[in-house]
């Protein structure tokens, strides 16, 4: 129907030189829709998109994508928030992808054409990415309509290898400080049509702090057929995962020793399968059709051992609780695009529909006291139901994007997307059936710019773009201020939210000087309206969900890349981010300093617009040199810069003590020698200068001393805890040595 419809549109097609296939790792052309199809050269996105490689991959030598992506390119920052390498935030521009529930999450996350939020709460599960098997990685910028559902910052897409273009068999064993043990196997080949990639990887390690296992299994196996016309891709991806990320530590213990735990366990374990079809086909020399199908199935476990926020409230003596939940989202989908390549178009245009279905369970279960090591013991016979809930949630959309040539040097962008969005659940626990919603959310979200050529080698280009994210399940299940709950694992009310709505604007250039400098410089503002942030209520531990008004992100990205000699390629780039509340409002902060008991109330900060938010460093400054010592012999240093940042319950920006994250610097150094035959020795040094630093921060109340005791002693009808702020410790240096051996391929 789509390509019937493009050639009424259009009946005399011109044949075109065909772009070169996605799969292929190149930074000249970029897909520019979720659905694979056809390639855009870079130069003509009115965006300052990014793309990095499996050889950047490879040279960085980075644990996981956040930190490759926070190496490689502006306006990323990571911060560790859970402690676990494979649990970070990641922040762009000021908005955020994050694996943790309760996070305002604004970036969509594709592989292969499948977008892999997860359905409960739009969160990130980069342990159940398949690092081996990635071929290309691209940012794409801005609230672009194309890319749907929670594009309101940007969109990462990932494409994964294939034998076609992967041939050979790899064997990667490597191992290093922290008991890390890592081990990687893939094998790609092609036969006449037919291809198929496969890769396996395990990761296990002690980890620097205290009782911070973990075991992070991935496979991936693709099997595609291709000719001139036609390419189909099937593909499994699978991971298992064991992840104990001990979170945050007071400013007090951290003083004492920076590799202890403030309680354990806090552990999640993931097991998850996806299945996914790729297609396209040229019908004719200028049209294409594609298509995508998936299938995911994700089981997540959680174990909180934590401190109990009852005791001593009504004689009350149980130190801490147990809190556990058990979540199955499944999530199946499918999209088609017809895309028509002339002279002047290069449009897209296409129908998905996505749907979902989410089981929460969560179990409360109280224990007698904290052992030395703070770990709940003696616990109750009686394991209580919190909460019960089914999420459903289903997506239509329709799309349209088309590049139009409208000159030789000019390229006009316009976009368009409508999304129709239904969000179900069902309380399964409560009588009354507080947390029962049914709610519809739909929306046009459009996009226009331009790219235009200034030289040979320069262009500009602006953009003006539109995207929106509907409240998930666990938002619309807890977003009662009068019914708080705890995150990430209670849910409590359900009154409407309203979907977030973000515009962003972008301008910049790009170009090459004749000395062989290449140079991006752009500056962009993005607004939220009805922003969704937790916010703390009055009981310890415990929020809501609530839509905040306007928040905005502004700033500006200048890259330099260059080679000196024959030797050197270096990289250098600095961004500058500010991202601020823009409306007033009050919120609970019981540790803040600075309340504002006369125009909020008891234990309230009053937010105003202009306060910065928390977590967000305004300056960033990355640079990068490789140094090829010889044709077999590379060195690679990445160094980052992040200056402070407030820390959360600090949203006025007031708090007297330690309301900062302080500025800090981590530079990383790898190496690799690959012989004359078919072996390659690597290693790597992370945290070169052994910075002793923080990433994040947190206002909270302390119920341990110095030394780790709980306080059990009363101060009136309130236990004698103290308020301070919680600190994500960075990792001490550390030290990996690896060796890979190719069987066939390069």
């Amino acid at each position: 129907v789509l390509a019937f419809i493009f050639s009424i549109w259009h009946p005399q097609v011109i044949g075109q030189d065909r772009p070169p296939k996605l799969e292929v790792p190149t930074v000249e052309v970029v897909g520019t829709t979720p659905v694979p199809g056809l390639a855009t050269e870079i130069d003509q996105v009115p965006a300052n998109v990014q793309v990095v490689t499996d050889k950047e991959l490879d040279k960085i030598q980075a644990t996981n994508l956040p930190d490759l992506l926070q190496r490689a390119m502006p306006s990323v920052s990571v911060n560790e928030m859970a402690n676990n390498p494979y649990q970070p935030n990641l922040m762009y521009r000021g908005f955020i992808a994050s694996p943790l529930l309760g996070a305002p999450q604004g970036m969509s996350v594709f592989q292969d054409g499948a977008r892999i939020n997860e359905p409960f709460g739009d969160v990130v599960s980069y342990d159940l990415i398949p690092q081996a098997a990635i071929s290309s990685m691209t940012l794409m910028p801005g609230s672009n309509p194309v890319f749907g559902l929670n594009t309101l910052g940007g969109a990462i897409v990932v494409r994964t290898k294939s034998g076609a273009y992967y041939p050979g068999t790899e064997i990667d064993l490597s191992g290093g400080s922290h008991g890390r043990k890592e081990w990687t196997i893939s094998r790609g080949s092609q036969s006449g049509n037919m291809d198929y990639f496969f890769s396996a990887s395990s990761l296990e390690e002690d980890g620097w702090r205290y009782l911070s296992h973990s075991d992070v299994k991935q496979l991936f196996g693709k099997v595609g057929w291709e000719n001139d016309d036609t390419d189909f891709d099937i593909s499994i991806t699978h991971g298992n995962t064991d992840l104990n990320g001990n979170g945050v530590l007071p400013y007090s213990m951290l003083q004492q020793k920076r590799d202890q735990t403030y309680t354990v366990w806090d552990n999640t374990s993931n097991h998850m399968t996806m299945g996914n079809i790729n297609a396209s086909h040229w019908i004719s020399d200028s049209i294409m059709l594609s298509g995508v199908t998936y299938a995911r199935r994700n089981y997540t476990t959680t174990y909180n051992g934590d401190g109990n926020d009852s005791f001593g409230q009504g004689g009350e003596d149980d130190q801490g609780e147990v809190n556990r939940t058990y979540t199955t989202q499944q999530s199946q989908g499918a999209a088609l695009q017809a895309s028509w390549l002339s002279d002047v178009h290069n449009l897209a245009l296409g129908f998905s529909y996505d749907r979902s279905r989410s089981d929460f369970l969560m179990t409360e279960q109280e224990g007698e006291e904290f052992t030395a090591d703070r770990r709940v013991t003696e616990l109750d016979d009686d394991i209580e139901t919190a909460n019960s809930l089914l999420g459903r949630s289903q997506t239509t959309s329709v799309y349209l994007s088309d590049n139009y040539a409208f000159s030789d040097s000019m390229s006009l962008i316009f976009a368009g997307r409508y999304n129709r969005t239904t969000v179900k659940a069902d309380d399964r626990h409560n009588a009354d059936g507080r947390l029962n919603a049914n709610y519809t959310y739909t929306k046009f979200n459009p996009s226009l710019g331009f790219s235009y050529a200034t030289g040979t080698s320069s262009s500009v280009y602006a953009n003006w773009g539109q995207g929106n994210r509907a409240p998930t399940p666990i938002e619309l299940g807890c977003a009662d201020p009068d019914n708080p709950c705890s995150l990430p694992n209670a849910m409590a009310a359900d009154p409407f939210l309203e979907q977030i709505v973000s515009q962003t604007v972008e301008a910049g250039i790009r170009g090459g000087s004749e000395n062989g400098i290449q140079y991006t410089a752009a500056i962009f503002q993005a607004t939220n309206k009805d922003d969704l942030l937790f916010v703390a209520a009055n009981t310890a531990g415990q929020g809501y969900f609530k839509n905040f008004g306007e928040t905005n992100r502004q700033g500006a990205e200048i890259s330099l890349n260059g080679t000196l000699g024959d030797r050197l390629n270096w990289g250098l780039n600095y961004s500058y981010v500010d991202a601020t509340f823009e409306s007033p409002a009050c919120v609970v902060s019981e540790v803040n300093s600075a309340e504002d008991e006369d125009n909020c109330g008891e234990d309230q900060i009053r937010i105003t617009p202009g306060n910065s938010i928390p977590g967000i460093p305004k300056h960033q400054l990355r640079i990068r040199g490789d140094w090829a010592f010889s044709s077999s012999w590379n060195l690679n240093l990445t160094g980052v810069h992040f200056s402070d940042s407030y820390v959360h319950g600090n949203e006025n920006n007031l708090h007297n003590s330690r309301g900062k994250v302080e500025s800090y610097q981590v530079f990383n150094l790898a190496t690799t020698y690959q012989t004359e035959g078919n072996w390659q020795i690597y290693g790597k040094i992370t945290n070169l200068l052994d910075k002793k630093y923080s990433s994040a921060g947190i206002l909270a109340e302390n119920s341990f001393d110095a030394n780790g005791n709980f306080i059990t002693t009363m101060d009136g009808d309130e236990p004698d805890w103290t308020n301070e702020t919680f600190y994500a410790p960075g990792a001490p240096r550390s030290f990996y040595l690896g060796i890979k051996y190719l069987i066939g391929g390069k």
